[in-house]
C-alpha cells in the first residue's frame, strides 16, 4: 500500500515491543512454524482466554509477564495467518 501512513502513528512502539516479545517467547518454546498446524478455531479460542484473563483474572501472563493482550493480538495474528 503506498498510501499506508506510519505504523508508529496508529500502534505506540511499546505494544509492539511487547507482541514482539511474545513471539520470540513462543519461538523458544514450540520451534518451527507450528502455530501453521493449529486452525482458526484453536487460535481463536487462545484469543479469547487470553482476553478472559486479562479481564477477570490478572493482565499478565505468569509465564512470560507479558499482557494477555499481547498475547491475545498474536493469537489473531495467527488466525488471520492460517490458510
Amino acid at each position: 500500500m503506498n498510501n499506508m501512513r506510519d505504523i508508529r502513528l496508529y500502534i505506540p512502539q511499546g505494544i509492539t515491543n511487547e507482541v514482539f516479545r511474545v513471539l520470540n517467547f513462543g519461538d523458544r518454546k514450540h520451534p518451527g512454524e507450528n502455530w501453521k498446524k493449529q486452525s482458526v478455531i484453536t487460535h481463536l479460542w487462545h484469543a479469547i482466554g487470553h482476553i478472559f484473563h486479562y479481564l477477570f483474572i490478572g493482565k499478565k501472563d505468569k509465564e512470560t509477564q507479558c499482557s494477555h493482550l499481547a498475547h491475545a493480538v498474536c493469537r489473531l495474528m495467527f488466525a488471520m495467518g492460517v490458510k
